[in-house]
């Protein structure tokens, strides 16, 4: 069964507005959250935003789109080789972009200024087709000014456990005052993104800057479990972590765990080129990480045309890891697309959209994208194993076959795959039949060094600007839980992260980053911690690790 929890703020005119938040509890302990959330618990309520006169807005060059100069031509020069030169020739790198209408006329991966995630067009967020989109309609249609919100239209549109949390009564409550808070409002910017979940900043009539959260669940009805509108604020480090220069953060999170690696590189001309590394060549358990490289194989088979964008994965038993996932309470034979399935994949890292991307690719696409992305070992990622079969070996056959496996030749793997994890199938929530082999997990998982990682993110951008191989990365790496000072401030930002752990608490944490702009460029933060005893105190690891991405920001690290 799902499981809520609350979230509400106190009333107070000018302060924090309103939500009433909800949540599936789906993960197991062996794939936890990859981003803490702080979760507190009270009563739903609402206020109205300050109405004091809103600030002048601050100077912030990175918030205007940069220019682009023609570039100057020399006679002779013909950059595409096409035997026209570039003085005569009306598409110089030859991407089918008119270089009148080519942001980047001499780059034939780029032709446009970076894409928001979400483009905004007369104050609404443009969405693709889907529930959460007909969910989002709905939304706003109820809190546009003059209309009314009875408890049935509540009961109708909301999950069954958040109305027990709530009460329908106390959300009709809810959406009045909202109605009457933020009348008037528009949105501005889209922090999170996926089939499940929008997160935006909206701004007040007045100036006032709001968080608007909605959440859908997965189990084909769609209806609302999670819904907020707070004033909103960028956030910031704590003071102690605030105050540390790029060293001591560095060896703060040396402290974290018997093994730590850390890595900050600019992409160069599609390289990683270091800036900070501490054993960033050296494989460590990467945890969910490691979803990149299936992220990469999909977006080669759209590239290819050899599937699409919206070809339809339906919802497959087999492939179907309630460890770790929310959408496993989807219905079998839910048609959920191959976007919906990637972005959910790395966004709120699920494991059943992750092996159902897996799958609809195969092992040998996998594999050739951990070649094609630039890992230094690409043998230790085969046979490639689903999140299912890996859980499988873990805690369904038994221990003394887990263990042997380990040590089998790539092809004896692969045939131990197909021929006894595959057919047990699908994984049922809390499937513990044999305890959980951490020893297996070590030496079977999924490993890589930072530095190829980094690479697997400048391979990831190399697809042409528009094509829908860049719009499957960017919108799958770009929909989770970003620090809102990133987002604010770069125009590509990326997240991917990981966690395993069990009773005594984390022993794998990693998180990586990716941040870019036209004018300052793109730069990667990765920080790793494994520790075989545990527990890995996440909020400081977490903190010292957005500590580097606000170095970043603030040009201390170059």
């Amino acid at each position: 069964m799902l499981r809520t929890r609350t979230l509400t703020i106190a009333v107070a005119i000018g302060l924090v507005v309103a939500a009433c938040s909800g949540g599936s509890e789906s993960s197991s302990d062996d794939e936890t959250a990859d981003e803490p959330a702080v979760v507190t618990t009270d009563a739903p309520a609402a206020t109205a935003p300050a109405t004091t006169a809103a600030p002048e807005p601050e100077a912030d060059a990175t918030t205007s789109p940069p220019t682009t100069a023609a570039p100057t031509t020399t006679e002779g020069v013909d950059t595409d080789g096409d035997g026209d030169p570039d003085a005569s020739d009306p598409d110089d790198d030859d991407d089918g972009v008119a270089d009148v209408d080519d942001a980047f006329p001499l780059d034939a991966l780029r032709s446009a200024e970076l894409q928001p995630l979400a483009p905004i067009v007369d104050g609404r967020p443009v969405l693709t087709d889907g529930p959460l989109l007909e969910r989002l309609d709905w939304m706003l249609a109820e809190i546009a000014p003059g209309e009314t919100t009875t408890v049935e239209e509540i009961e109708a549109a909301f999950d069954p456990d958040y109305l027990a949390n709530f009460g329908a009564e106390a959300i009709v409550g809810f959406m009045d005052a909202v109605r009457t808070s933020w009348a008037g409002f528009g949105f501005t910017e889209v922090l999170t993104l996926h089939p499940g979940r929008i997160d935006a900043i909206i701004e007040h009539p007045n100036g006032v800057e709001g968080l608007f959260q909605l959440g859908v669940t997965f189990d084909g009805t769609a209806r609302v479990n999670f819904i907020g509108v707070n004033n909103f604020e960028a956030g910031t480090l704590a003071p102690e972590y605030v105050a540390l220069d790029v060293d001591a953060t560095v060896a703060g999170l040396q402290e974290q765990a018997d093994r730590i690696s850390v890595l900050v590189a600019r992409i160069e001309d599609d390289r990683c080129v270091s800036i900070i590394e501490d054993e960033a060549d050296v494989p460590f358990e990467t945890a969910s990480m490691f979803k990149g490289y299936p992220l990469g194989a999909a977006a080669e088979a759209v590239h290819r045309g050899e599937l699409a964008l919206d070809t339809e994965i339906p919802i497959d038993p087999a492939v179907t890891n309630a460890n770790g996932s929310q959408l496993w309470v989807s219905p079998p034979g839910t048609p959920w697309t191959l976007l919906d399935h990637a972005t959910l994949m790395m966004a709120i890292s699920d494991n059943t959209s992750t092996d159902h991307v897996m799958t609809a690719v195969g092992r040998d696409a996998m594999i050739a994208a951990v070649e094609r992305l630039g890992h230094s070992q690409p043998e230790a990622l085969s046979p490639f194993l689903t999140t299912t079969e890996l859980w499988h070996l873990i805690v369904s056959v038994p221990a003394a076959e887990a263990e042997a496996y380990a040590s089998l030749p790539d092809d004896e793997q692969r045939a131990y795959a197909d021929e006894v994890l595959v057919p047990l199938g699908g994984i049922p929530f809390d499937h513990f039949r044999n305890g959980s082999n951490n020893d297996v997990l070590s030496a079977a998982g999924w490993r890589a060094t930072p530095i190829d990682l980094c690479t697997m993110m400048a391979g990831l951008r190399t697809y042409p600007d528009g094509s829908d191989a860049l719009r499957l990365v960017d919108a799958a790496y770009g929909g989770g839980t970003i620090p809102a000072f990133v987002t604010r401030n770069w125009e590509r930002s990326w997240f991917k992260g990981g966690s395993l752990g069990g009773a005594a608490g984390l022993r794998v944490l990693t998180l990586g980053y990716l941040m870019e702009s036209d004018d300052r460029g793109t730069y990667v933060v990765i920080a790793m911690a494994n520790d075989d005893e545990g527990p890995i105190d996440q909020p400081a690891f977490v903190s010292l690790t957005h500590r580097l991405l606000l170095a970043v920001e603030e040009a201390d690290i170059t």
